[in-house]
């Protein structure tokens, strides 16, 4: 697994079936230019421990075992873990605010969906219609801003 949670990606893994245009260059060329590109800025950034010449003041590392606050590395066993948030009771809120806003015409809750799950507004216009999409999606913007500027309740998420 990469470091966001999805699977490592190589230099080969690219699309074969795509048709590629081998007048503009070679893909896996340009490929490779990313990968050293992102390469260069992560060692020239100092985000490798182990290549680090500087030290920035204020600021560790996450090292490799044990901690050195000297070498300004941490040990991964002393990070502290996640705060609990409260985004999956905000986005279930928000989720039932939509869905009683909703109509047959117009499903506010799905078109929510659709934009968390990163689909552009042609495929939203596509699904829902287009002046449905656009309407949609300034309710949507008007009932976050109320639920965002309304008086808690007396839940706190600790």
């Amino acid at each position: 697994m990469g470091e966001r949670g999805g699977p490592k990606k190589s230099l080969f893994d690219f699309d074969e079936s795509r048709p590629y245009d081998l007048r503009v260059g070679n893909p896996l060329q340009a490929i490779f230019r990313k990968y050293l590109v992102n390469a260069v800025r992560t060692v020239a950034t100092g985000k490798v421990p182990a290549l680090r010449r500087v030290q920035y003041p204020n600021r560790l590392s996450i090292g490799y075992g044990q901690s050195d606050p000297s070498h300004g590395t941490v040990s991964p066993d002393e990070i502290p873990g996640r705060v609990p948030s409260c985004d999956f009771e905000m986005l279930n809120d928000l989720m039932d605010l939509l869905r009683r806003q909703s109509t047959p015409e117009m499903p506010l809750a799905d078109l929510f969906m659709s934009i968390l799950r990163g689909e552009g507004s042609r495929f939203q216009r596509s699904r829902f219609g287009h002046s449905a999409a656009d309407a949609g999606r300034r309710i949507i913007v008007q009932t976050i801003s109320r639920y965002a500027s309304r008086p808690t309740t007396g839940r706190f998420c600790i």
